[in-house]
């Protein structure tokens, strides 16, 4: 590498100095350096006293009064105001709550405070209120027919004091008495030619006859009649039925049986045949019901149906109303039978056959 010489004709000396181009230009003039001086202690002293100032002395801090410092709080803090509005007021110092009255004066004031009330009413209260009074104890007057029990004999019982023991109450007796029904409904589904109701003084056969009695009619009547008693109530099967048939109709005997019965009778221009229709009650066995009144055909009391005398019972046979079967016995008197049939859930007794089939039909069979 060959070291670089200057060109002819180019001062490096000059403070300015020119700066070669190629052959034939202009050469470029250099941008002339600053002038630097260094600033010191010694210049800065020639430069104040030529200012007019005096000697540099060293610095004494006693020499200056010291003034306390304001407290933080003292110093007013400025507020901004923004957009047009007022600084906010400085808040103000906070105060602590004053502490609670202690649980020991509640609990007393509580006490005052019932103590109080219970004063007023039972001592104030009746003083503002003389209508309401106290009524008076009630005086004992002594009995003077007392008598004072001797010397080792037990004092009478108080009837006042009550006793926790219950006395025990012995069952009613059963209602003695002629059974009745509320309300008589007649058991034939068409009604019969005429109907009755007659008011039994008694339950004497007798009595009962002679309230049933009625002369001969050319054309015959079927009639049903209703028995009462002297208070209007209706008589009950088994009322009536002890009266002619007491053996057979018993208690027992009744009660497979409806209270409720149709009694009728059957005149003609001969006599009057009485009859009795019953109903089996509900839930009554009907084989039960059968044998007891089977027992018919072992009875003397049937006659006692009978207006007139029949004369001599016959034997019994077997007969037939209807559809349904049914037994008769014949008495001796021409004309005189008694005949009973179960129609259905129906028992019909009868002093008379025509009698009988009257019935089946107006119960609809």
């Amino acid at each position: 590498m060959t070291d670089f010489q200057p060109q002819q004709g180019q001062n490096w000396s000059d403070k300015n100095p020119m700066i070669g181009t190629g052959e034939g230009e202009v050469p470029l003039a250099n941008t002339p350096l600053a002038e630097a001086t260094m600033r010191t202690m010694s210049s800065d002293v020639a430069s104040i006293k030529e200012s007019g100032g005096g000697e540099p002395k060293p610095y004494n801090p006693q020499a200056e009064s010291l003034q306390p410092m304001q407290s933080f709080s003292e110093v007013p803090i400025p507020q901004p105001e923004i957009g047009g509005v007022a600084p906010m007021a400085p808040q103000q110092e906070y105060i602590a709550p004053k502490p609670k009255m202690n649980m020991y004066v509640i609990i007393v004031g509580i006490l005052v405070a019932v103590v109080v009330i219970v004063l007023g009413y039972f001592f104030v209260y009746p003083l503002l209120s003389p209508s309401v009074q106290t009524p008076p104890a009630q005086q004992v007057v002594p009995n003077p027919e007392a008598q004072v029990p001797a010397a080792g004999e037990p004092l009478p019982p108080n009837p006042s004091e009550t006793t926790t023991t219950s006395a025990v109450v012995p069952p009613e007796a059963p209602a003695t008495g002629p059974a009745t029904v509320v309300m008589h409904s007649s058991l034939f589904k068409t009604s019969a030619d005429a109907s009755s109701e007659v008011t039994l003084a008694s339950l004497a056969l007798p009595e009962v006859k002679k309230a049933i009695q009625s002369g001969p009619v050319e054309v015959p009547i079927f009639k049903e009649i209703v028995f009462k008693n002297d208070t209007g109530k209706v008589y009950a099967a088994s009322s009536i039925l002890s009266v002619f048939i007491p053996s057979v109709f018993t208690e027992n005997v009744s009660s497979l049986f409806e209270k409720d019965f149709s009694f009728f009778t059957y005149v003609d221009k001969t006599d009057v045949w009485p009859g009795v229709v019953l109903k089996l009650a509900v839930g009554a066995d009907i084989t039960a019901a059968k044998a007891e009144i089977a027992k018919l055909e072992i009875n003397n009391e049937i006659g006692s149906l009978f207006f007139s005398q029949p004369g001599t019972a016959s034997v019994w046979k077997d007969g037939k109303v209807g559809s349904f079967a049914g037994r008769y016995i014949p008495f001796s008197t021409k004309g005189f039978a008694f005949n009973y049939a179960w129609v259905n859930d129906y028992l019909i007794l009868s002093t008379s056959y025509v009698g009988e089939q009257a019935a089946v039909k107006n119960l609809g069979f």
